[in-house]
C-alpha cells in the first residue's frame, strides 16, 4: 500500500509540474527565426502567423531574419536558444531533410528540432525575366545544349539547389547553381538580365509576376496550379520530377512537452482565421495543417523522396 501511495504521489507531482509548465507559458515575447531573407515566402508566412500567434498567446511575437548557408545560420541560432518554447524557427524541407544531403558540417542536426506544426506546401516555379527569349523550360535547356554550356539556375535554399541538379540529371543538362540569399535577389537579377533562369517559390514575387516583369515557365508540383493554368509542370516531361517546398514551425526537441503541446494547439487554431485562409487562396500555397505527430510522419516521407532525388543527381554531402 505504501509503495502504491508513493507512486501515486509521484505521478500527481509530475502532472502538477507539467500543468504548471503549460499554464506558465509564455512568460515573455516569442521570437520566430526566419533562416532566409526578408521578402521570401518563409518570411511572409512567419510574419502572418506571428501576427496572429501574438493574439493567441497574448504576448508580442517578433520575427528575426537570419539568412545564410542555405538556412543553417538560422537553425544554429534556434539550437543555441533556450528550449523553453519562446524561440521558434520557420523552416521546412530545405533545412530539415535537404541540407544534410548536401553539407557534412551543418552546425546542427535535424534531430535537434521538432516540427510543432506544419504551415504550407507548394510546388516551386522555374522563372525568367520579362525580356528572356525562353518561353518554356525546354527553351532554356535547348539553348544550353545548343551553345554547349551549363545552364545557370538561381536558387537560395538547399531544396531548390538539389532539385535544379536533379533536373540536370534527368534532362542531360549541366546545371550551374547560382546561390542567392533570397527570392528577391534572384528576382532582381532575372529582371536585370543578369540571370537566365531562377527556381523560386512564387508567393514572395506575386506583384512581379502579375505585372509581367517575371514569367513562370514551369512548376515542380504534382499537377498544374489553378493560379497558373497555362504553366506546365516538369512532371509532364520528366515523370519522376516532383519537388515541393514545405514549411513548418520548429522548436528545440527538448522543449517541455506541455509547452510544445500548448504552442502546437495555438498554431493549429490559426488555420481557421479568415486572414490565414485568404493567404492560401491568393498565393496558391496549400495549408499544411498537421500537428507535431503528423509532421513527424510527413517529414519522414519527404526525407525518403529527397534521398532518391540526391541519389539520382549523384550528389553527396561536402
Amino acid at each position: 500500500m505504501l509503495k502504491r501511495w508513493i507512486a501515486g504521489a509521484m505521478l500527481a507531482a509530475t502532472c502538477t509540474s507539467a500543468c504548471a509548465q503549460a499554464v506558465a507559458y509564455p512568460t515573455k515575447p516569442v521570437t520566430i527565426i526566419v533562416p532566409y531573407a526578408t521578402g521570401s515566402g518563409s518570411d511572409i508566412q512567419a510574419r502572418l502567423f506571428g501576427q496572429h500567434l501574438s493574439t493567441a498567446l497574448s504576448v508580442p511575437v517578433v520575427v528575426e531574419n537570419r539568412p545564410g548557408a542555405n538556412g543553417a545560420v538560422g537553425l544554429q541560432a534556434l539550437k543555441a536558444a533556450p528550449a523553453d518554447g519562446h524561440t521558434l524557427a520557420l523552416g521546412g524541407g530545405s533545412v530539415m531533410v535537404i541540407n544534410p544531403l548536401l553539407t557534412k558540417n551543418l552546425g546542427y542536426d535535424p534531430k535537434d528540432f521538432v516540427c510543432v506544426s506544419g504551415v504550407a506546401k507548394s510546388g516551386v516555379g522555374f522563372v525568367v525575366g520579362a525580356a528572356s527569349p525562353h518561353r518554356t523550360l525546354d527553351d532554356a535547356i535547348a539553348a544550353a545544349a545548343r551553345d554547349r554550356r551549363a545552364l545557370p539556375v538561381g536558387t537560395y535554399a538547399a531544396l531548390y539547389e538539389l532539385a535544379a541538379a536533379w533536373l540536370g540529371a534527368l534532362s542531360g543538362t549541366k546545371i550551374e547553381n547560382v546561390s542567392y540569399k533570397g527570392a528577391a535577389q534572384v528576382a532582381n537579377d532575372l529582371m536585370g538580365g543578369h540571370l537566365e533562369l531562377g527556381f523560386i517559390d512564387m508567393s514572395g514575387v506575386q506583384p512581379l509576376l502579375k505585372s509581367g516583369r517575371l514569367r513562370v515557365v514551369a512548376l515542380s508540383s504534382e499537377q498544374r496550379n489553378p493560379m497558373y493554368p497555362g504553366v506546365p509542370v516538369v512532371k509532364e516531361k520528366y515523370p519522376e520530377f516532383v519537388a515541393n517546398t514545405w514549411t513548418a514551425l520548429l522548436i528545440r526537441a527538448d522543449t517541455p512537452a506541455p509547452v510544445a503541446a500548448k504552442l502546437s494547439a495555438a498554431i493549429q487554431g490559426l488555420f481557421a482565421l479568415p486572414e490565414i485562409r485568404e493567404y492560401y487562396e491568393k498565393t496558391g500555397f496549400e495549408p499544411l495543417k498537421l500537428d507535431a505527430e503528423q509532421m513527424r510522419a510527413f517529414q519522414q516521407q519527404e526525407a525518403v523522396r529527397a534521398k532518391a532525388m540526391a541519389d539520382a543527381a549523384r550528389i553527396e554531402p561536402k
